[in-house]
């Protein structure tokens, strides 16, 4: 009989723990979903972040980059 209350016990026990840790993972994936709709409401995607004036090279007509020989040696 004695052995039995010892299961019974251990058995809650270890179901406590086991819903606290389903509760904090629970809580800890809530959160993560939550950081990330902030970080796209911040970062929409397809669109270019605001710059500076100047911080980019001014768009010329007609006018591309220079493409680059790499020539390795």
């Amino acid at each position: 009989m004695n052995r039995l209350k010892e299961l019974k016990s251990f058995t809650l026990v270890m179901l406590l723990f086991g819903f606290i840790a389903a509760g904090s993972l629970s809580s800890c994936r809530d959160q993560k979903k939550e950081e990330k709709t902030e970080e796209q409401a911040e970062h929409p995607e397809g669109e270019e972040h605001p710059t500076e004036e100047g911080d980019e090279h001014p768009a010329q007509e007609g006018e591309e980059h220079p493409v680059k020989d790499s020539v390795s040696g």
